[in-house]
């Protein structure tokens, strides 16, 4: 015998109902998973151009030790012809 036909119409709209919020919650998993990734690959982003400032700081440090140096040795040899 089979069941009456209003109990496998109640079955078929639990099963579609589960089936829709798998769904749902796959694109939910989906959405997060991409948001992370972005957030991961602009901390990346943020991270190399701190890398990159810090470089240029250090290089220019770098450039304004030389010039110093430059600058007392022409100084020491000023006073050495003198």
């Amino acid at each position: 015998m089979f069941p009456p036909l209003c109990i496998v119409n109640l079955w078929e709209e639990e099963e579609e109902e589960e089936e829709e919020e798998e769904e749902e919650e796959e694109e939910e998993e989906e959405e997060e998973e991409e948001e992370e990734e972005e957030e991961e690959e602009e901390e990346e982003e943020e991270e190399e151009e701190e890398e990159e400032e810090e470089e240029e700081e250090e290089e220019e440090e770098e450039e304004e030790e030389e010039e110093e140096e430059e600058e007392e040795e022409e100084e020491e040899e000023d006073t050495m012809i003198k």
